[in-house]
């Protein structure tokens, strides 16, 4: 908030550029509001001692937890829904204005579509196959020229580059010449070759991945393309897996409240309850996001990074729930 008040910004673009980023916190804090609205649901049912009764005519937990549960898979399906078809949709418009309206660097605004990632530089476009920043490279590169009048003056190509401040080293590619409409296009191969670029890698790297902008299927051709090419979609596939696992995340958050609000309030009250629940939901929040790290550094497989941590809370919460038995 401190960066963005340094720009000469209206309130109306601060209101849209909020507008569209509620989606995200939204997206973020449904499996806590999950949490919530499983664990205040148990605790009045438990309170007023309507468990119990239920508990006393032959209703297992399972039977309970039914209708919450069904109400909740609802929930899952629209979350997916939003992370797949409508945050790709509001990040690409958030980024809109934060990169052109507000910091007035139209350049590091990126568009993606199913193949490449888009750029532009004064009167220069450029698309990327393939970026990583940790590495300070890229793959798949596409440079197009223009006049000031923007007509097509020059075309780059380059299989992969180099990434440094200010310039940047592209290696075996061609250089076709748009000289007139008379005469054809000049092309000519290189192997290694240095174009000077106004954006520093820093500001590249800020700017949202593929995976930001692509829904589920559209990522999954992404990756599959990519790979075929011999690239490390590593990262990505982690992305990819996680637009799935994380909506399932609800049913997670949920079941962690459940051992805590069904039993009698006899070893410490509800106020303990809530505690232990807090200390769970930070548990997992850092255990999620420390999976997903091992997993984008390919330290751990991309299928266990994303759905390690909701199999792991998983089985803590029904440990918790046979020790509360006991």
């Amino acid at each position: 908030m401190t960066q963005m008040m340094r720009f000469d910004v209206s309130l109306q673009t601060l209101g849209r550029y909020y507008g569209v980023y509620l989606f995200e916190v939204l997206y973020q804090f449904i499996p806590v509001a999950s949490l919530v609205g499983v664990v205040f649901t148990l605790s009045s049912l438990n309170r007023s001692r309507e468990l119990t009764a239920m508990f006393s005519v032959g209703l297992s937990l399972a039977r309970i937890l039914a209708p919450i549960f069904f109400w909740l898979s609802i929930v899952v399906a629209g979350s997916f829904y939003l992370g797949d078809q409508v945050i790709p949709v509001t990040k690409q418009k958030r980024d809109y204005i934060y990169y052109v309206e507000m910091k007035k660097q139209p350049g590091l605004y990126s568009t993606v579509k199913t193949d490449k990632i888009w750029y532009r530089s004064d009167n220069i476009i450029f698309n990327i196959q393939f970026l990583e920043p940790e590495k300070e490279k890229a793959h798949g590169l596409s440079f197009y020229y223009f006049s000031p009048n923007w007509k097509l003056q020059q075309m780059i190509t380059s299989k992969q580059a180099s990434l440094r401040p200010g310039a940047w080293v592209l290696s075996d590619g061609t250089i076709t010449l748009f000289l007139d409409d008379q005469v054809g296009p000049l092309v000519k191969k290189y192997k290694k070759k240095t174009v000077a670029m106004t954006e520093e890698l820093s500001d590249i790297q800020t700017t949202s991945s593929a995976s930001d902008f692509l829904s589920f299927k559209e990522l999954g051709r992404y990756i599959r393309k990519n790979s075929e090419a011999g690239l490390n979609m590593t990262s990505l596939v982690v992305d990819y897996h996680n637009k799935l696992s994380f909506p399932f995340t609800i049913f997670v958050m949920a079941l962690v409240g459940v051992p805590f609000v069904i039993t009698h309030q006899r070893s410490g009250g509800m106020a303990k309850n809530i505690g232990l629940i807090l200390l769970m939901t930070f548990g997992f929040w850092v255990m999620h996001s420390y999976s997903m790290s091992l997993g984008r550094h390919g330290q751990v497989p991309p299928i266990l990074a994303t759905w390690g941590p909701n199999i792991l809370m998983l089985m803590l919460s029904y440990g918790a729930y046979r020790w509360k038995r006991v």
